[in-house]
Formats: C-alpha cells, sequence, structure tokens
C-alpha cells in the first residue's frame, strides 16, 4: 500500500505530510514523500509519480510510479526526510534528501519515464562535496545542464553563504556562487524567459541572548530578509568561486517599502515581454 499525504479520519491519522510536488511536460505530477507500507509494521518512504484520470467532480489521482532506493551504502542510512523534487525538460527526476546525521544528505536523478529497474541513474553523497543539509533544489528549464542548490548549515550570524551550480549529466560540481550579506538560503528559483536565477534568504544580526528573550523585553528586529539574482552567463570557472551581493527586503533604511520578516519561498511567474516577474 502506498499513502499519500495524511490518512485516517477522528483524530486518528497517519502517514507523511507532502513537503514538495513538480510537474512534468505531461502533466504529470510528483510528489515527495509517500509512504510505502510493506506490511508487517515495515515501511519506507519514496518519491510518487501521479497522474489525474478524468476530469470535473469525478477526477482522482492514480500512481504510475514510485522512485526510490533501497540499495544504500549504509545500514544506518535514511531516507525519512525527502524534501524536494524537481524535473527537468527531458522527464528526469530529482529528489533530495536533507538529514546529517549518517552521510544522508543524498541527491538521486532518477528516469521518470524508464522502466522500474533502470530508474535509478545516479546517486550523490552531498556531504563528499561539503554540502550539507541541503535547501533549494532547483533545476534550470533555461539551461537543462543547470542544478542549483544551497546548504542550510551555516553560523547563525553568517553574513554570506554559498549556492552550490551541478551538472544535471553527472551532478558533478560546476562552481560555486558566494552570496554576500545573505547569510541562510531558505528557497531558489528560476526566470525561465532568462536563465536569472533568484535566491531569496536572511540574515540574523544582533542575535538577542536567551535571558533577553525570556525576560519580556522588547527585543528588536535581528532576522533581515534578503533576495539575491543571479544573471544566467556570469559563470565562474570550474571550481572557482563567483562573489553576487544580495539586497535586503526588510531594512528600515535601504527598504522602506517592505516589511517582510522571515520569507519561506520564492516562485517565478514567468512575467511578460521576456522580463520575467518574481514574488
Amino acid at each position: 500500500n502506498v499513502y499519500v499525504g495524511f490518512q485516517g479520519e477522528d483524530g486518528i491519522e497517519w502517514g507523511l505530510p507532502l513537503r514538495d510536488a513538480a510537474f512534468d511536460m505531461q502533466g504529470d505530477v510528483y510528489v515527495v514523500p509517500v509512504v510505502v507500507d510493506l506490511g508487517g509494521g515495515s515501511w519506507y518512504t519514496a518519491a510518487a509519480k501521479l497522474r489525474l484520470e478524468g476530469d470535473g467532480a469525478g477526477s482522482s489521482y492514480s500512481l504510475v510510479q514510485l522512485l526510490d532506493d533501497r540499495s544504500l551504502l549504509h545500514d544506518d542510512q535514511t531516507t525519512l526526510q525527502l524534501q524536494e523534487v524537481e524535473v527537468d525538460l527531458n522527464g528526469h527526476v530529482y529528489v533530495l534528501n536533507c538529514h546529517c546525521d549518517n552521510k544522508c544528505d543524498l541527491l538521486w536523478k532518477y528516469d521518470g519515464s524508464g522502466p522500474p529497474g533502470a530508474l535509478l541513474q545516479r546517486r550523490l553523497d552531498l556531504q563528499d562535496m561539503g554540502i550539507w543539509a541541503p535547501v533549494g533544489l532547483c533545476v534550470s528549464t533555461y539551461d537543462g545542464s543547470r542544478l542549483y542548490l544551497s546548504t542550510s548549515v551555516n553560523q547563525p550570524d553568517a553574513n554570506s553563504t554559498t549556492v552550490y551550480v551541478l551538472s544535471t549529466d553527472d551532478l558533478g560540481l560546476r562552481h560555486e556562487i558566494r552570496l554576500q550579506n545573505m547569510g541562510h538560503v531558505v528557497d531558489i528559483t528560476e526566470n525561465p524567459i532568462d536563465g536569472t536565477i533568484c535566491v531569496v534568504g536572511y540574515r540574523m544580526e544582533q542575535i538577542p541572548s536567551r535571558s533577553e528573550l525570556q525576560d519580556g523585553s522588547t527585543v528588536p528586529r535581528f532576522i533581515r530578509a534578503c533576495f539575491a539574482t543571479i544573471p544566467y552567463g556570469s559563470t565562474a570557472p570550474n571550481g572557482s568561486t563567483e562573489l553576487i551581493d544580495t539586497v535586503c527586503l526588510s531594512d528600515p533604511v535601504s527598504a522602506p517599502e517592505h516589511d517582510l520578516a522571515l520569507p519561506v519561498g520564492v516562485i517565478s511567474t514567468g512575467g511578460t515581454g521576456g522580463t520575467g516577474d518574481t514574488d
């Protein structure tokens, strides 16, 4: 049995909430995670390909394919933290697992239309690249050879962080992009019209102490929302680092028109006239 989302009623529920979804060119949707119940109390999580059957009030989704990897290298590795899924224009599916312990920060590449025995094409241990607790997976549709992601592990008061550019072919590292004045990445998206990468995140300044938080005193805002754009074509040579500055979206001096506290995501709406808009 495969369970998608929460199941049950009357306060008795089981399953896991969906964390991400992505559509392919045929309109099928990939979701993570789903729970695969093997019976006898044995279960695991996977990504699933779903297809909408029918239309109108009687429509429903059917399970087309499971995308999983039960041949992990270490017995203590876990795939219980499947966080993100992306699909490229060629139907390849990328699934991200975020779990720092036991080398479980993993990225998989699947053939979404292949036979079950040949779905898994590559598996990458991101910690071997120095990428811990990955976040913000974004596969380019402007340049199908690239995917982008970042790390959610950084010093609390950090004022810079890194976006990694990987090859969709072999998942190898192409180069790094250092974002200045942003300490933590929340999400990454692409303007598909011109290939510009948009990154939203935040930095924390003058973090209050535990006593300041507990004594009920007024604590000034210490989280500053940040936004960065990475133009397509401003690429560094293999293995080198490109520096990009960011814009603060919640600074009362430089950005008084914004009142954004802690951003949770970013999406490109495509725009018109070849420019593209990002919300």
